[in-house]
C-alpha cells in the first residue's frame, strides 16, 4: 500500500495594507494527525523580526484542513517571508513557502 501525499496550499490575500495568510493542508490517505511550524519573518525600516507558531491539527480521510488564519500589517518598504512546515511524527510531509513582496 503506498504511503499517503500531503500538500499545502499557501492562500494568501492583500486587502488594505494587511496580508492574510491561511494555509491549508490535504491528504489523499486516511485520517492524520499532524504538527506545524509556521516561521515568518520581517524586515523593514525598522528592523526585522522572527516570530514563529506552531500547532496540531487532525485532517479527515482524503480532506483538506485549514491550519490557521494570520494577519500581517504591511507598509511598502517591509518585507516577507513565510514558511510552514507539516510534519507526520518526525517525518516532514509537506511545506510551503510565500515571499511578499513576490
Amino acid at each position: 500500500m503506498a504511503e499517503p501525499s500531503f500538500a499545502v496550499q499557501m492562500g494568501v490575500t492583500l486587502v488594505d495594507n494587511q496580508l492574510l495568510v491561511t494555509p491549508q493542508v490535504s491528504t489523499d490517505g486516511p485520517k492524520a494527525s499532524l504538527h506545524y511550524e509556521l516561521h515568518v519573518h520581517k524586515k523593514g525600516p525598522s528592523g526585522t523580526t522572527t516570530t514563529r507558531q506552531d500547532g496540531t491539527v487532525t485532517i479527515p480521510t482524503s480532506e483538506s484542513k485549514s491550519l490557521l488564519r494570520l494577519t500581517l500589517r504591511v507598509a511598502p518598504t517591509d518585507t516577507y517571508s513565510i514558511n510552514l512546515q507539516v510534519f507526520q511524527g518526525e517525518r516532514l510531509v509537506a511545506q510551503g513557502a510565500i515571499h511578499y513582496p513576490q
